[in-house]
């Protein structure tokens, strides 16, 4: 148990710095993401403070469904508006939370991961790279069933999809290093620790 802790300690603390270096060095962070100009980022906001009444996630066009599940004729309908287009989603919050909050929860986040890794490389037999590669795998599964479906369903732009992709993979990858160092897996018939 202790050496999995202390594992899952170090590699959340490589995977956090990992995250800081692919934002704030590296190009990653901004990949994929588009701004307004400052005259339309106004008139943008004053329209999404009042066409939006809560902060979420919306999408456009909407269903508009007069019931709880949208009929054949609705979806048809949505369908159709979304081909023709314009389609898209839009993150919405009145105010956004301190950054020392999103570091709080961004370090909480990768401190989990990295446990999560340590329980998996606590499984995997073998030898130190098969256990690092194996800890790589986890965070490009990872990106296979999140990011790749926000590409493919709602648009997400590629190379914000290959960045988070990259952050990903390389951060689970050299957290996976770190915690195969130290966590090491059960010999059969022994507990791991």
């Amino acid at each position: 148990m202790g050496r999995w802790l202390l594992g899952g300690i170090a590699g959340g603390v490589v995977i956090f710095m990992w995250g800081f270096v692919a934002h704030m060095v590296l190009p990653l962070g901004g990949m994929g993401m588009s701004e307004a100009t400052p005259l339309k980022e106004e008139g943008l906001k004053v329209t999404l403070n009042l066409a939006l009444p809560d902060d979420g996630l919306y999408m456009f066009p909407g269903i508009h469904a007069d019931g709880d599940r949208p009929t054949e004729e609705e979806m048809n309908r949505h369908m159709e508006a979304v081909t023709e287009g314009p389609f898209g989603l839009i993150v919405y919050s009145k105010k956004s939370k301190p950054m020392t909050t999103g570091l709080a929860i961004q370090a909480a986040t990768d401190l989990l991961t990295a446990l999560m890794i340590g329980l998996i490389l606590l499984c995997v037999p073998g030898a130190y790279i098969k256990r690092v590669f194996v800890a790589a795998v986890v965070g490009l599964v990872a990106c296979l069933s999140i990011l790749v479906p926000y590409w493919n369903w709602y648009g997400y732009p590629l190379d914000f999809v290959l960045a988070g992709s990259i952050e990903a993979v390389v951060g689970a990858l050299a957290g996976g290093a770190v915690i195969a160092a130290i966590v090491k897996p059960a010999k059969a018939g022994k507990t791991a620790a």
